[in-house]
């Protein structure tokens, strides 16, 4: 079946789901909603995106690369060139929420040089490097490469959200709290490099997936003494707005969602239960 049909078919299944299990868990637990109704529009959305990116993770498998592709809306890079214009690289702060699998097919096709920095090795893709973080020895080397890279005018992009850092600390998150790294931020502190946000994420309407650049408004040459918490509570804010307002793009699979309160929602997990069904 196209990929198109597919994501057609789970859009009218998900109407059809009673919400239940722990997608719903979550959602009562970190987002009160407020009646039932908006409970099952919630939960229809989230449904949806669960499904819709490991469709479109088994299409990459698969080699349906161009069906993939033909997702994507026209992208802006306007804010990545004007980045890349000051020559001091670019840190492009991502996240595991929504198809952030494609991720490495859009890079190939920018041809900005990028460096991706990943947990466990993933579907290739020309015209990128990557780095592996898997052993306790490639960490300890990841920071100097990507500082190299930076220093180089490349991109490095890093899902931030990942457990691929030394030292983890809790900060505010939704109703609850999360773990997260310094590492993206003492990266973009050390290079003087600056931060864009860089997310993947789906338009619910069309059933079809934006690439979005945004500037994160943190300066490395004016950081204050308290930089990387500014850095990790700025980056966690514009999660909770992605989270809160598209829902679709909730993964519930890799970085946060492998650690803490959010176990449970692990791909990995039943299907029987996460998917909600019977």
């Amino acid at each position: 079946m196209p990929l198109c049909q597919s994501l057609e078919r789970l859009s009218r299944r998900a109407l059809l789901v009673d919400p239940e299990g722990p997608i719903l868990d979550w959602g009562r637990q970190n987002l009160r909603l407020a009646t039932d109704e908006a409970e099952r529009a919630w939960f229809a959305r989230a449904w949806w995106g669960y499904h819709a990116i490991r469709t479109v993770r088994a299409a990459l498998v698969e080699g349906r690369i161009k069906e993939v592709m033909d997702l994507v809306e026209p992208m802006d890079t306007s804010h990545l060139d004007r980045a890349l214009a000051g020559g001091r690289g670019v840190v492009l702060a991502g996240a595991h929420l929504g198809p952030y699998p494609v991720g490495r097919q859009i890079f190939s096709r920018l041809g900005c040089g990028a460096l991706l920095l990943q947990s466990h090795p993933g579907l290739e893709a020309p015209g990128i490097k990557t780095l592996t973080l898997s052993r306790e020895e490639d960490r300890k080397k990841s920071l100097a490469a990507c500082f190299l890279h930076l220093r180089r005018s490349g991109v490095v992009m890093i899902a931030a959200d990942g457990r691929w850092g030394q030292h983890f600390q809790p900060y505010p998150f939704l109703n609850g709290s999360c773990e997260m790294s310094h590492g993206t931020a003492q990266l973009a502190r050390m290079a003087k490099a600056p931060t864009l946000w860089f997310f993947i994420l789906w338009d619910i309407p069309s059933r079809r997936i934006r690439v979005i650049f945004e500037d994160s408004g943190l300066d490395p040459e004016r950081g204050a003494e308290n930089w990387n918490d500014a850095w990790i509570e700025t980056y966690l804010r514009r999660l909770e707005e992605i989270m809160v307002q598209t829902p679709e793009n909730l993964t519930f699979a890799g970085g946060f969602w492998n650690s803490g309160q959010n176990s449970g929602l692990r791909y990995s997990d039943s299907t029987s239960t996460m998917q909600g069904q019977r």
